[in-house]
């Protein structure tokens, strides 16, 4: 009877591992699509799914008036004139965009990096005009 008890103990604690080990595992072709791509790559992936006029709203709830710039040398602010440039970076301040740069790592890279500057294009223009307010 014990004997039976501890048994029937033992393959639930198997059973249920097996169970948790099963359901956290991580297919192939997720391995292989995170392995397979670049960290460079890896961090402009926000940029597929952003909303800039969303993420503008977020940012203004907290009196987040910080315009996106690209990390690089020059600090580029992004879909801002140029001759406003300096100005506007004192008054809203900055933040880097993420994954960033000044350097290109190919045609995959350049279109994730187009995406990225093109949502930060958007914000930083609907953030001016409040920042400026």
């Amino acid at each position: 009877m014990i004997y039976s008890f501890f048994t029937l103990l033992v393959r639930l604690w198997i059973a249920s591992i097996i169970f948790v080990l099963v359901g956290c595992n991580v297919t192939a072709d997720e391995k292989t699509a995170t392995a397979a791509q670049p960290i460079y790559l890896q961090e402009l992936a926000w940029a597929n799914s952003a909303d800039a006029e969303k993420d503008a709203r977020k940012a203004f709830s907290k009196k987040d008036y910080r315009l996106y710039i690209v990390a690089g040398r020059g600090e580029r602010v992004v879909g801002v004139d140029s001759a406003q440039a300096k100005d506007l970076k004192q008054l809203c301040g900055t933040q880097y965009i993420q994954g960033s740069t000044d350097v290109v790592r190919g045609d995959q890279h350049m279109e994730a990096l187009k995406k990225a500057y093109d949502y930060a294009e958007k914000y930083n223009q609907i953030v001016v005009k409040h920042c400026l307010d």
